[in-house]
């Protein structure tokens, strides 16, 4: 991308510092995106598990997106003398992508954009099935006692 905008003659422009941003947002993006992929295919539901792996990756989100400054900081010295109008300009911009991507990871985390989880019987078939045949048992046991107790009733045989 530098060379690009030496080529062209718009380095030292406010264009290098929109162009690094891109593509720091764009590299971030793609990133969240691998991470909530690897989350919805590890974790089935939406407890703990979730919680702690969604907070975890948010953390770090924050953690990268105070770092950008840093990261960008050739592309700044490039554009221009880091004088505070390209610095304001560039942080209101890198406020942006994390305002943006901090809403993706929110979303996500709340469930919103995420892959629907697994149903509790997905998850534990082994304990379905059990509790299955124990509530067919029961109410097999309450089927035949009140049909055993429906005819020893006084009145309920119709008289002829």
């Amino acid at each position: 991308m530098h060379a690009e905008h030496s080529a062209k003659g718009m380095l030292q422009s406010g264009a290098t510092v929109k162009a690094a941003v891109r593509v720091f947002r764009d590299r971030t993006a793609e990133a969240l995106r691998q991470i909530f992929e690897e989350i919805g295919k590890r974790i089935d539901h939406r407890g703990q598990a979730w919680k702690k792996a969604t907070a975890a990756v948010s953390a770090a989100f924050y953690d990268h997106m105070r770092q950008a400054p840093d990261v960008l900081g050739s592309s700044l010295r490039l554009a221009n003398s880091p004088g505070p109008s390209v610095q304001t300009a560039a942080q209101a911009l890198i406020d942006g992508v994390g305002k943006d991507l901090g809403a993706e990871i929110r979303a996500f985390s709340d469930g919103w954009t995420a892959p629907k989880p697994k149903r509790w019987n997905e998850r534990h078939p082994a304990i379905y099935a059990l509790l299955l045949v124990i509530a067919g048992s029961l109410i097999g046991a309450a089927i035949s006692h009140l049909a055993a107790s429906g005819t020893s009733r006084p009145g309920s045989a119709v008289a002829s």
